[in-house]
């Protein structure tokens, strides 16, 4: 016998008030376990990391994605969205990187709560290239209906990074204004030591301005044009798209006709073609990361080690 209307109505009404006395029982309990501290969510390690070199001991640091996920298929957890709903301050690139993350996530915070990197016009901001590498606009456009065009990895400037810094600043003066000498403190010493990592990877790059090597992933632009470098060859554009047989064919005969030094890939992406290209070759091949680095775990200590580890794996590609 079906169950009357009015029943139905009652238990659905229930369940919902169930799931919502739930989430929030979850998000007053993580308040309550925080020890009075802030707590900020970030999407990335390199984002924690810089949030961590501004907050310190005054915030718990939270990273969404570990190096091995994929920023632009991930799927939150239900747990992971109520640390998005019970965060002071969610820092991320925006939908243009990890689209699905802020879908519903965050839309209820105060602007002041949300810091998206997407949306800062004191960064410098890249277009995508294409595969011809020499005729790509990378003209700065800050416009909504362009944002997907944008590269969306502005992290690995150092130049974006003080930026990025001094909006984490910004924010949690606005978030925990009584605490502003620390903020503004930690915030000086965080730009310091990020000069203080400029100047060392620019002595360090300096030499390897000529170099020619193919890229598994056009991610690493910011880092590329901060120090005079350029890709011979990129295998594909981004991690949804793989390349085609003929790109393949493309690139294969350019590492057999030309001088190419190294093929750079990510562990996550193109390892294979990376394979497929050097084949019957001494070329190296070397991989890069752009989120993190296997065995740092310390949040304040991953950004700068991510910039040193980078200026490594280009040093490495260079033959005597």
């Amino acid at each position: 016998m079906p169950k009357p209307l009015f029943v139905l109505y009652i238990s659905a009404l229930l369940s919902v008030t169930l799931s919502v006395s739930t989430t929030l029982h979850a998000a007053t309990a993580a308040t309550d376990t925080n020890g009075g501290r802030l707590h900020i969510v970030a999407t990335l390690a390199p984002l924690a990391s810089l949030a961590s070199m501004v907050a310190g001991e005054h915030a718990t640091v939270t990273t969404l994605l570990t190096s091995n996920a994929d920023p632009h298929d991930f799927q939150l957890k239900p747990s992971q969205r109520v640390q998005l709903m019970n965060a002071d301050l969610v820092i991320g690139v925006g939908p243009t990187l990890e689209g699905r993350i802020w879908e519903g996530s965050t839309n209820t915070r105060k602007p002041f709560r949300i810091l998206q990197l997407q949306s800062l016009t004191t960064l410098s901001i890249l277009q995508n290239r294409g595969f011809d590498l020499h005729t790509a606009d990378h003209a700065h456009d800050h416009t909504q209906n362009n944002l997907h065009t944008i590269d969306p990895h502005m992290w690995l400037s150092i130049k974006n990074a003080k930026q990025i810094v001094l909006a984490i600043t910004n924010h949690l003066i606005k978030v925990a204004p009584a605490k502003i000498s620390v903020w503004q403190k930690n915030s000086n010493a965080a730009i310091a030591q990020l000069s203080t990592l400029e100047k060392d990877l620019q002595k360090e790059m300096q030499p390897l301005k000529k170099l020619r090597y193919i890229i598994s992933h056009d991610g690493y632009q910011y880092f590329e044009k901060e120090y005079g470098l350029a890709p011979a060859g990129l295998v594909a554009l981004d991690n949804e798209h793989i390349p085609s047989a003929r790109r393949l064919n493309e690139l294969r005969k350019q590492v057999l006709n030309t001088k190419i030094d190294c093929v750079f890939y990510e562990k996550r992406l193109g390892e294979q073609y990376v394979a497929l290209l050097t084949e019957n070759t001494a070329i190296k091949k070397i991989p890069l990361d752009h989120l993190g680095v296997s065995g740092v775990t310390q949040n304040q200590a991953i950004y700068p080690a991510l910039l040193r580890q980078l200026a490594s794996s280009f040093s490495s590609c260079q033959t005597l």
